[in-house]
């Protein structure tokens, strides 16, 4: 019976499905300084075809040979007792058979023999907790892989670890998922909080080992409370302490109109002070603010951000202000550009970079948000193009791999009336 690693994964993924819930990774990006970009006019596509067909005897190679095994050397450097350990090829859906077998306990160490190759590998408590977890590790020679807390995907139990974590949420709202994950882990891991939830006021204990961590919390409707990176976690006894973002008050000094311009329901509203480094809950209190409507709120002076989203959890708008005791800021929304709307011209984008573009965002240089990914579902791959039909008119452009990498990131795009073309030609 095989152990998916989709299964193990679903759930260090959880965040971000809560992300492209609440704050999606690529819809959320900021447009920042602009680079002034040259597009020349439209010519005929020139399109080069490399490679050789699969018939094509004279190109056939036999197969490489198998490289000899190697032996990766295990040891556990926790101080608790592994029972499940899992190396497989990278390229595998499933982690393949447990090569504990038994009881690793810490200090003790295990040999497995294994092809070269890109492995991934992964190690679990005898509560069935990830501790620990490398992937796409390219081992072609002997080595060595100790266990560390490099992948935390749940509390440890009651009196493991070297040391507790004391988390107060003094936030003055319901927290319903909390993450602590080893700063040097890329996954959130599963939600420590379990089935429970930590009310307002309350606390609530966790045991770890020691080492640098990052922090989130949501509340029940899956707002971000707080995010927080690199905080140090010593032996012994710590606390943490989920502080209230301050938002608008019936005292305030100065006021915020909204109106909805965007032509969509708006179904989440952040207002937060700069200074925060998470936006707080919703502000419009599972109201919706439809389509041609407006809300006004009072607040305090000062620097202040501002995010929007439409009921499908896409960002509509956002935006950073300034705002005077006495006076009122007036912000009306506005929706980034639909991909399937079209235009008057149109934009043909060619893939020059040598990576694979997974997705591509096309925004007007005066809107504060990239919008969708303009290739929905398909890939733009190295030494492609593809035609984009939208307004003439100055846009923005955002490249990334399908790691979500940047390739490119240009700004003031000038698209004429007569149509386009534009080259990603290196990454960044």
């Amino acid at each position: 019976m095989h152990t998916w690693k989709r299964g193990w994964l679903a759930i260090g993924l959880i965040v971000l499905l809560v992300a492209a819930a609440c704050s999606p990774v690529v819809e959320a990006i900021q447009v920042d300084e602009p680079a002034v970009a040259e597009v020349q006019p439209t010519e005929e596509p020139v399109t080069e075809v490399s490679g050789t067909d699969k018939g094509d005897s004279e190109a056939a190679e036999a197969a490489p040979e198998s490289l000899a095994a190697i032996d990766i050397t295990v040891v556990n450097d926790l101080d608790i007792q592994i029972c499940e350990l899992y190396i497989s090829p990278s390229t595998d859906d499933y982690w393949g058979d447990d090569y504990v077998g038994g009881v690793l306990e810490p200090g003790e160490e295990t040999i497995v023999t294994i092809e070269p190759a890109m492995l991934d590998m992964m190690a679990a408590d005898c509560l069935g907790n990830q501790v620990s977890m490398d992937m796409q590790e390219d081992l072609q020679a002997d080595s060595t892989w100790y266990l560390s807390a490099s992948y935390l995907s749940a509390p440890l139990a009651e009196g493991e670890g070297d040391s507790t974590l004391v988390v107060r949420n003094e936030s003055g709202t319901e927290i319903c998922w909390m993450y602590i994950s080893p700063t040097t882990s890329d996954f959130w891991g599963n939600d420590w909080l379990g089935e429970e939830s930590l009310e307002a006021g309350g606390e609530t204990t966790f045991y770890l080992n020691h080492n640098q961590y990052d922090i989130q919390a949501l509340d029940c409707n899956e707002d971000e409370l707080v995010v927080e990176f690199e905080i140090n976690i010593s032996e012994g006894a710590n606390e943490y302490v989920v502080q209230e973002v301050p938002g608008p008050s019936d005292d305030g000094d100065a006021a915020l109109l909204v109106t909805n311009t965007s032509g969509v329901d708006i179904c989440w509203l952040y207002i937060s002070p700069s200074s925060a480094n998470v936006y707080g809950p919703d502000r419009l209190d599972e109201n919706i603010l439809v389509a041609g409507d407006e809300i006004r709120f009072t607040l305090d002076s000062g620097d202040w951000d501002v995010l929007a989203y439409d009921c499908q959890n896409r960002v509509m708008d956002s935006r950073n202000f300034s705002i005077a005791s006495g006076e009122e800021m007036h912000w009306e929304l506005s929706a980034p550009v639909d991909p399937s709307a079209g235009g008057n011209s149109s934009l043909q984008v060619i893939n020059q970079s040598g990576v694979d573009v997974c997705y591509l965002l096309i925004s007007p240089t005066t809107a504060s948000v990239w919008g969708e990914d303009w290739l929905g579902s398909q890939i733009l791959p190295a030494g492609s193009d593809t035609t984009f039909s939208l307004n003439a008119g100055i846009w923005d452009m955002l490249a990334l791999d399908c790691d979500q990498n940047v390739i490119l990131e240009q700004y003031e795009i000038t698209v004429p009336e007569g149509g386009g073309a534009f080259t990603i030609t290196s990454t960044q």
